[in-house]
């Protein structure tokens, strides 16, 4: 019977290389089970070599390998001993073997898997973990390849817009058999499904847990695979934000009887006012929020908001309400709302100074004003671009006004600003994809994209 050796190989190592011989035989089996799960043809003529002494496995430590497999219109690949490095790395990322998923609707998506031929079974540790595992240190290793193997995805911009992380997943293999099966309550298997980064035992007599977390691993979809991946808290808000300032909100006033016209919108969920032609935001508000003048608070302030369900056009005397109308043939537009909620943050009637300004017409911002103002001229920005320039110049304590312009119907797919930045010397006003618009005395005008360089106008 011809001999299987690894190339380089195992007659050459010592007992004190056994950890070298425990991350073949895993990348192997890895392999193994993958194959089972596809259902495809191991590809063995990567992997092994016909000599005339026997066959060779070609595996070798410090040498990368890769094994491809075609499965449900994806192509897997296993790579035993990859490196990650570019300017994109601190230093070089060295994962024992990665599973790379490459689906041509996604970007690339990848698991890497440690295999730790340590053991720890101190009474402390199981006792904390749950059963034997592996060194605490071999699982933080997997939080730092999934912060740190990154995917350049541009040149320029901001580091969300150029870099992206692509490891979705992380698992520390590690020698032990499960004899009285009572691994599925280890802390690290039940992390493995809760945050994505855990262990499995691996032995010949013990696969069972890898396959399991393989099956679940490649029985997901692009879709539900994405939705796996943890994303950074405060950039998911940004993403949120920036679906926000596509929404229009008309901000709605109240007749003079405020209490009685509020409640009369809360238990009708309508809202009327006159219809005017030429204001295209109209036939396009998505929401609408509720200013509550100073007869019912103090200060006055932007405390209720309903999604727009419906609308209809009709004249004045057809709505039904408690009191008359005064000019019963103008055509009003009657906004059908969903449930009027209460602002848990009521945007107050104040400026920097603490006074208020006189709020008696129907206001436009977006649904993002409405999520980010905690005063009534922050309204004005309704774009993420605008806010960005904000809070800039706040944080480099820059004296500045805003001015609001006219309120034009959103391009969704490429939002402006309306407001402008006064400074000592300049205006300057968000045009989307355009960039910001620079006027300046006698100067003529010009567009800059890079926030800092505005800042630095202000500044100067």
């Amino acid at each position: 019977v011809s001999e299987v050796r690894v190339d380089g190989g195992p007659v050459g190592l010592s007992v004190k290389e056994i950890h070298f011989l425990y991350e073949y035989w895993c990348y192997l089996t890895v392999i193994r089970l993958i194959a089972k799960i596809t259902g495809e043809q191991i590809p063995v003529k990567e992997l092994i070599s016909v000599k005339q002494n026997g066959l060779w496995v070609q595996l070798k430590r410090g040498t990368s390998q890769t094994v491809k497999f075609a499965s449900g219109g994806r192509i897997l690949e296993v790579t035993y001993n990859p490196e990650y490095k570019g300017d994109a790395f601190i230093q070089p990322q060295k994962p024992d073997m990665v599973l790379t998923i490459h689906d041509p609707h996604w970007p690339t998506m990848r698991l890497v898997i440690d295999a730790k031929y340590r053991i720890e079974t101190s009474p402390s540790y199981v006792k904390h973990y749950g059963s034997p595992g592996p060194p605490q240190a071999a699982v933080d290793a997997l939080h730092r390849y999934r912060d740190a193997i990154l995917v350049e995805t541009g040149s320029r911009g901001p580091r969300s817009e150029t870099l992206k992380r692509s490891v979705i997943e992380g698992v520390a293999l590690f020698p032990y058999a499960d004899i009285d099966d009572q691994f599925r309550s280890n802390h690290f298997w039940k992390r493995l499904k809760r945050v994505g980064i855990g262990a499995i035992p691996l032995l010949p007599r013990e696969t069972r847990y890898l396959e399991e977390w393989l099956r679940r691993v490649l029985s997901r979809g692009g879709s539900a695979t994405a939705e796996q991946t943890i994303p950074y808290e405060s950039l998911e808000q940004l993403r949120l934000w920036q679906e926000a300032e596509k929404d229009t909100v008309l901000v709605a006033v109240l007749k003079l009887n405020a209490r009685e016209h509020l409640d009369w919108i809360k238990k009708l969920r309508s809202y009327y006012t006159t219809f005017t032609p030429s204001q295209g935001r109209q036939l396009f508000s998505r929401w609408v929020a509720i200013y509550s003048p100073t007869s019912i608070r103090r200060p006055g302030a932007v405390t209720h908001l309903a999604l727009v369900e419906d609308f209809e056009i009709k004249k004045r005397h057809q709505i039904v309400t408690p009191w008359s109308p005064r000019r019963g043939s103008e055509m009003q537009i009657v906004y059908k709302l969903g449930e009027v909620c209460e602002l848990e943050n009521p945007i107050e009637n104040r400026g920097p100074t603490g006074l208020g300004r006189r709020f008696s017409n129907n206001r436009w911002t977006s649904r993002l004003g409405i999520l980010r103002a905690s005063e009534l001229r922050e309204l004005f920005l309704e774009t993420s671009a605008e806010w960005r320039l904000y809070e800039q110049l706040r944080v480099a304590e820059v004296k500045f006004t805003l001015k609001p312009g006219p309120a034009r119907p959103h391009n969704e797919n490429d939002p402006h600003g309306r407001t402008w930045f006064v400074g000592k010397n300049l205006r300057v006003l968000y045009r989307g994809a355009a960039g910001f618009l620079i006027r300046r005395n006698k100067v003529r005008d010009e567009y800059l994209s890079d926030l800092n360089e505005v800042v630095n106008l202000f500044l100067s």
